[in-house]
């Protein structure tokens, strides 16, 4: 064979070889573009987005929102769910939550237009969700009354969604790929708002720097009102090894029910809290703990026990401990309160911090500095560490009374002492004096004035 008619076989060669790789490139294409191959069957079902909000909403009143979502795709979602808030605010049920953070107010009209601007938003971010699988999630939402009538919810669903295009030899590979958002589900809804007359609650101060928390979910609207109160606000958070302005509205976040803050009153008194919602007695309530010193409080409306068994240390990583495991351990290494000084005239005599051991009782509204090694998260258990006296009634109360009165009795309810100057309440253990009603359920638990 001459080499003419050689080179001639093999260009045709070459040119059927690249004829058939063209080929089978179109028809990968045409069977992947068609759902054949590479992707998933044809979409054909939709998402379903359910938005369960109460029929009202009352000022100073916190309600949960339940958001479910439902997937009857052919395919797995990758989400991301945005919310909005007119004349509410929005805030994760729980502090530690890592699927729901804050928008910022550019971030909410973006996303729902100019209506909403200087709105609240909220944007979770659920796991990957299966075929046929649902999730869902719970939010608290806190009206704003302010000459509005009602006040609505926005949720949209989007879809994080990749795009390319085709390149390298033969378009083999995938380029330029970027990650898009495509909006699959939205739904919103108005609730009336109601304007009541309900009471705030106090909170007692003495004369100088306080160590307290607020224990009530509000917003940022009722706490700008709370600090109305002062001539001068002087409030400061211990957060992140610096101390943090609290009376500014970038700093709202450390009012939260268990932050505690250095409060100032330069007379002493009664303040009334920010209206809000207490927190919820029979569910658990968390406070984030970072290595170093915390400054926390008692986050319920009601005096509570530091119970060394019934108040949880959750560590990252590593098994949960009880608060008295956590201290054995040297997980939580000193609880401190401060003792303020006595009030003569003009002058308060020098304040000090105090030790605080397991098994004290905490009033509410009280603050406290708590070391830790590592961070961490203390959860409190609710009704479960309310002292004695805050779980019976007013008119068990006064049989109470009754029988002591009847039997002569001291003020715990036993027989009185010859010992001058001693206190029935002095706790030795704790080194604290007893309220009077936790003292007699502790001392009589078989409840003789029922008898």
């Amino acid at each position: 064979m001459d080499k003419t008619k050689k080179a001639k076989i093999l260009v045709s060669l070459a040119l059927l070889v690249t004829a058939l790789a063209v080929v089978a490139m179109v028809t990968i294409l045409t069977l992947e573009s068609f759902g054949v191959i590479g992707k998933k069957t044809k979409i054909t079902n939709k998402l379903t987005l359910d938005l369960q909000t109460p029929s009202m909403l009352e000022e100073g009143k916190a309600e949960l929102i339940k958001i479910n979502i439902a997937n009857h795709y052919k395919s797995k979602k990758t989400l991301i769910v945005r919310i909005a808030g007119q004349n509410i605010s929005l805030n994760s049920v729980s502090e530690t939550d890592a699927t729901i953070s804050q928008l910022t107010q550019n971030q909410v009209k973006n996303s729902f237009g100019d209506a909403w601007s200087n709105q609240q938003g909220l944007i979770w971010r659920p796991s990957t969700l299966g075929t046929g699988k649902n999730v869902s999630t719970q939010i608290v939402g806190l009206p704003v009354i302010d000459n509005e009538k009602s006040s609505a919810i926005s949720v949209k669903v989007f879809e994080l969604r990749e795009s390319s295009k085709r390149c390298g030899f033969l378009w083999h590979k995938k380029c330029n790929v970027n990650i898009g958002e495509v909006l699959l589900s939205q739904t919103q809804k108005s609730i009336p708002l109601e304007s009541t007359a309900r009471g705030s609650n106090t909170l007692l101060l003495a004369k100088g720097f306080n160590l307290v928390t607020l224990p009530v979910i509000s917003n940022d609207a009722y706490y700008a009102g709370f600090w109305e109160q002062f001539t001068k606000p002087l409030a400061w958070h211990l957060g992140g090894g610096a101390w943090l302005d609290v009376t500014q509205k970038a700093n709202y976040q450390y009012l939260k029910p268990s932050k505690a803050v250095w409060l100032y009153h330069p007379d002493g008194g009664a303040v009334q809290l920010p209206k809000g919602t207490p927190v919820g007695e029979e569910g658990e309530f968390d406070t984030r703990l970072s290595q170093g010193w915390n400054q926390i409080g008692n986050p319920y409306q009601s005096r509570i026990k530091l119970d060394g068994e019934q108040i949880v240390v959750k560590r990252q990583g590593k098994e949960s401990l009880t608060l008295s495991g956590a201290m054995a351990s040297g997980i939580i290494t000193k609880i401190l309160s401060y003792g303020s000084g006595q009030t003569t005239g003009d002058t308060v005599s020098e304040a000090s911090y105090i030790d605080v051991v397991i098994g004290r009782f905490l009033p509410e509204g009280s603050g406290l500095f708590v070391y830790s090694s590592e961070d961490a998260t203390l959860v409190w258990p609710g009704k479960k560490i309310f002292a004695p006296g805050e779980l019976i009634s007013s008119s068990e109360k006064t049989k109470i009374i009754a029988w002591i009165n009847r039997n002569s009795l001291d003020v715990c309810g036993n027989e009185p002492t010859a010992n001058i100057g001693n206190n029935p309440l002095w706790d030795s253990a704790t080194g604290a004096v007893l309220d009077q009603f936790d003292c007699i359920l502790l001392q009589h638990p078989d409840q003789p004035w029922n008898r």
